[in-house]
């Protein structure tokens, strides 16, 4: 039998003698093997300090952003109870007085007015407490009037300092326009000498006859929309500008092509002739002058394909050019919420003027040359003196942006489209609208009212004492006086030019119509049909017999009564 337990000794009882052994060792330096070291015990308090520093920290975080959702309930709390101003013009004025940028990209109203109530919620509570309180005693949280306060300095009218050159241009235009008004009201005062029925009579005849305008041509103008349209001043040829950039002139009435101008890089958005333009093609005199949204605007004649000069000084889209009734001056709107001057002789930039918050999309000038109307995304317009430089009335009405607008022969009618799809008649005299005219579906992209030429003359049909006459015929009867002057009856060409003188209005829109509205009464008197597209602009001629339109599919069209062709 085999001994298992062979080799191995059992010990019973008390291990007090082993345990007493055991101390003794450790006495000896045997506490490296059976013990811990002093190092080993240090770095296990160091691992412990390290434990309870990190607890600390998670702790101290823990507080934090404890105190920093309570911090941002209680700004939540002090918003809502903050007057923060609902007009945007003072939305943006807080803001650049918080010292915080007025608008950001891609930032509307409600967005602004939100982000002035987190700016104002971050000052301490008795500095937003004092802004809200300001803001409320200047009434800034309510609808009520919009107009500068006097006191507030970012309010006040300012002027730029002017130089020698714009004096001697307001001395010139008003030299020239006074005697220009002078005879104007000369001769409407005249004309109340001719009896109301024959004035009836002349007018109503004259609306028959623009009831039987019909299309005669319509014509590809080029590879893209074509934006504008504009007839020559001798009602010969007709110019159309695209998207393409290029200007082309169209022979009237057969609607074939002249010539095609270069120089634009952009699209070309508006179009217009000088005053004076000569009709012989061999001169280099200004012809017209265009404008592009690359900012530019350039002056064209006709017997160079490339411009004559070019006018740099808009930061943005040029929406409109004008040329002053005295041939000398150019006017220009454009998207950066400014207008200018030029001198087309000097080619120097003469005025820089401000005024409108957003996008000018109309401009034009009065016949007389002292004032001028412009409009813009703000949905105002506002009249300028050209002779002193000042904003002698703002036209409130229209609720959306003004896209065009154009004065009557009269010199105190104006007429404006708007993206409110109406058309609103301002009279100067009373500073208001006199009239709305609800008159399209869509945006009003350009409103024109009748402005004929000297040589333009009308004879009603069929009415004794009409045809012929006056200066056709020698006759010098029913004579009226102007300034000393003779002025003929109702035989007169002059006269009847006179009393059919912006006698109708033309409207076109982008719900594809072109309208003719009667002057006075506004009634509709004609539309033109053959649209399919969007009518991005259209014009009349100055002897009456043509309308023009251009559309956005590349088309432009021509209008006139039967039998011109």
């Amino acid at each position: 039998m085999q001994n298992f337990g062979e080799g191995r000794r059992l010990h019973f009882g008390s291990l007090e003698d082993n345990q007493a052994l055991i101390y003794q060792q450790q006495q000896q330096g045997g506490a490296a093997q059976y013990g811990v070291s002093y190092d080993q015990l240090q770095a296990a308090a160091d691992y412990e300090d390290e434990d309870m520093a990190d607890a600390h920290d998670s702790t101290s975080r823990a507080k934090v952003e404890h105190k920093a959702i309570l911090d941002e309930f209680e700004r939540r709390k002090l918003a809502t109870t903050l007057a923060v101003p609902t007009d945007d013009r003072r939305v943006r004025a807080k803001l650049r007085e918080l010292f915080e940028p007025m608008t950001l990209f891609g930032e509307g109203p409600a967005e602004r007015r939100d982000r002035l109530r987190y700016v104002m919620s971050l000052l301490p509570q008795t500095e937003a407490e004092e802004e809200s309180a300001g803001d409320s005693e200047t009434g800034t949280d309510s609808d009520e009037d919009d107009e500068p306060e006097d006191d507030d300095p970012e309010k006040k009218e300012f002027v730029y300092p002017g130089s020698q050159y714009i004096l001697d241009t307001r001395r010139a235009i008003a030299s020239f326009s006074l005697p220009r008004a002078e005879k104007r009201v000369a001769e409407q005062l005249a004309e109340l000498d001719i009896p109301i029925p024959q004035r009836k009579k002349i007018r109503h005849e004259w609306y028959l006859h623009l009831k039987t305008y019909t299309t005669i041509s319509s014509q590809f103008g080029d590879d893209r929309p074509i934006s504008a349209c504009a007839f020559a001043p001798d009602s010969k040829s007709l110019a159309t500008a695209s998207f393409s950039g290029l200007i082309k002139l169209w022979d009237l009435p057969s609607s074939k092509p002249i010539a095609t101008y270069r120089g634009h890089t952009e699209r070309v958005g508006t179009i217009a002739f000088h005053p004076d333009m000569k009709t012989n093609r061999e001169s280099d005199h200004v012809a017209f002058a265009s404008g592009a949204s690359d900012g530019t605007i350039r002056l064209w004649a006709l017997n160079k394909d490339t411009p004559l000069a070019s006018f740099e000084g808009h930061l943005l889209r040029v929406s409109r050019v004008a040329f002053h009734p005295s041939g000398r001056y150019l006017g220009s709107a454009s998207f950066d919420h400014s207008w200018r001057l030029w001198d087309v002789e000097t080619q120097k930039e003469l005025l820089f003027q401000e005024g409108h918050y957003r996008d000018i999309y109309g401009l034009v000038f009065q016949n007389d040359g002292s004032l001028l109307a412009t409009g813009g995304s703000d949905s105002h317009g506002r009249i300028w003196d050209l002779r002193s430089g000042r904003c002698i009335l703002t036209l409130s009405g229209h609720v959306q942006g003004i896209t065009s607008m154009d004065w009557s022969q009269n010199g105190y009618t104006i007429a404006s489209g708007s993206l409110d799809n109406t058309v609103r008649i301002w009279d100067v005299r009373k500073g208001e609208s006199v009239y709305m005219i609800p008159a399209h579906k869509n945006l009003v992209s350009t409103v024109k009212f009748f402005s004929p030429s000297e040589d333009f003359d009308f004879k009603p049909p069929g009415i004794a004492g009409f045809a012929g006459g006056g200066a056709s015929n020698g006759e010098s009867s029913n004579d009226m006086v102007v300034d000393g002057g003779p002025l003929s009856g109702i035989h007169s060409p002059a006269v009847r030019r006179r009393l059919l003188n912006s006698s109708f209005l033309v409207t076109c829109s982008f719900d594809g119509t072109t309208k003719l509205w009667t002057d006075g009464d506004w009634k509709p008197l004609r539309a033109l049909a053959g649209q399919e597209a969007k009518v991005m602009c259209c014009d009349i001629s100055k002897d009456g017999q043509y309308i023009a339109t251009s559309s956005y599919d590349r088309t432009f069209k021509l209008y006139s009564p039967e039998g011109v062709m």
